[in-house]
């Protein structure tokens, strides 16, 4: 079985194309059969959320030897896979075509959830989960295994970008420069294939580590940049097809690097951390011994107003054997130490997402300090659940304005039903109907 994903932002294109394929049959699914309608239905969602690519696409194709699979089996494991994916509150439709030899299915999923706060589905490692899915499946139904194995070379190309392309008589980018590439890679060596790929147009742009270790390329065309990973030309297959030698060549590819990103060759060593050292080596060991002293000298550096961090390199810098748990007791025991010897010049800091925000010493401006940082929490949690307020209440207003329309029309019903009785019954009197001739008689 193969698996192959795309996302984009609208429904009515996508539905329109896997139910007008001859022969597509709906399967499975909790929108409408009709494909307009059920763009509709997926699109009214997008109101309560700010996602983009709300649609997630999957098609998932059987091989030529498997067995013949009804629409009831096709059903259960397209529901299975996005059960496996993830995807459990979120609409979808299931369209089946037989128009080539290998029958298969088209899944296609709305991103935002059908839940009250309409989460939107996360899509990170859709590929590598659907594979894993993919595999457990295939064991469930006895299907044909199918590795996963990428043509070097052959990247794949969005449906929409290879309809463009087409529209206008031109080779999409990828394929060009993936075609390219292998024309360059014939040449056996680095430098030629750098030369050969600049004559049609492409820069390449290679990427080495500081320690010269080589990771692979990424090219550029007109304004577009593209990894070799996008273009099924990792460095993993490239460095098979390419002579290449880091003593000979990387002079050659730091060369292609802009000025700042290439290594100085005149770079003298660096001098030893020690001139970092907030002490001297010499002052250190003038603060005391070698054991206790520790503890004095991270009292010292706290009461002269360096952090817990700054302490922590320090100790860390003149005792490398010292372990991490030693330097967190170091800094546990001081630390406490001195905020019950300094009560009165206390210095808060508070932690939130990496961010550290230094309160004042003096005890008014801290006080209100901590009190605008409360503030400022509790005005964050009241917009989030003004928000989820404001969406369930504009919920409730549109199925109260959905029942009104019902009632409405039911009235307008009845009415038109008292209408007709009242109608027959004028009808069935004889002098009423003699009543009405005669008032027709004396108009004219």
């Amino acid at each position: 079985m193969i698996s192959k994903i795309s996302k984009g932002h609208g429904f009515s294109g996508l539905l329109s194309y896997v139910s007008a394929k001859s022969g597509a049959e709906f399967v499975a699914g909790n929108v409408s059969e009709n494909p307009k309608q059920a763009a509709r239905e997926m699109g009214a969602l997008r109101q309560y959320s700010t996602c983009k690519t709300p649609v997630w696409h999957c098609s998932l194709s059987l091989s030529p030897k498997d067995r013949h699979l009804t629409d009831e089996e096709f059903a259960q494991l397209a529901e299975k896979f996005l059960r496996k994916m993830g995807i459990e509150n979120n609409q979808y439709c299931v369209w089946r075509h037989n128009d080539t030899e290998h029958p298969h299915i088209h899944i296609v999923v709305n991103r935002i959830g059908i839940d009250g706060n309409h989460n939107i589905w996360n899509s990170w490692q859709d590929i590598r989960r659907a594979r894993e899915a993919k595999l457990q499946l295939e064991l469930e139904y006895g299907l044909q295994k199918v590795p996963y194995a990428p043509q070097f070379g052959k990247p794949e190309i969005p449906r929409g970008q290879a309809e463009e392309a087409r529209r206008i008589g031109k080779i999409p980018d990828k394929k060009y420069i993936a075609e390219a590439i292998l024309s360059a890679t014939a040449r056996g060596n680095v430098r030629d294939f750098v030369r050969t790929l600049k004559a049609n147009g492409i820069e390449v742009i290679p990427n080495i580590s500081k320690s010269g270790r080589m990771n692979g390329f990424s090219f550029t065309f007109g304004r577009k940049h593209y990894k070799g990973s996008q273009l099924r030309c990792s460095w993993a297959e490239l460095s098979k097809r390419l002579n290449y030698e880091p003593q000979k060549d990387n002079d050659f590819l730091y060369s292609l690097l802009p000025t700042e990103k290439q290594p100085s060759r005149a770079a003298e060593p660096k001098e030893p951390r020690r001139q970092y050292c907030i002490y001297s080596l010499r002052e250190w060991e003038k603060m005391g011994g070698a054991k206790d002293s520790d503890y004095r000298r991270a009292y010292r550096m706290i009461s002269s107003g360096y952090s817990l961090r700054d302490v922590a390199a320090e100790l860390r810098l003149q005792n490398p054997s010292m372990s991490d748990k030693k330097i967190e007791k170091i800094l546990m025991s001081t630390g406490k130490y001195w905020i019950q010897n300094n009560k009165q010049k206390l210095s808060w800091a508070y932690r939130s997402n990496r961010r550290y925000i230094r309160f004042s010493n003096d005890p008014a401006i801290m006080i209100l300090e901590v009190l605008m940082l409360l503030i400022g929490a509790a005005v964050k949690s009241s917009l989030r659940n003004l928000e989820k307020h404001r969406t369930a209440q504009r919920i409730e207003d549109l199925s109260t304005e959905l029942q009104k329309m019902a009632n409405y029309a039911e009235e307008r019903a009845e009415r038109a039903q008292r209408r007709e009785r009242e109608y027959e019954r004028e009808r069935e009197n004889p002098l009423l109907a003699h009543a009405r001739e005669m008032s027709t008689e004396i108009s004219r």
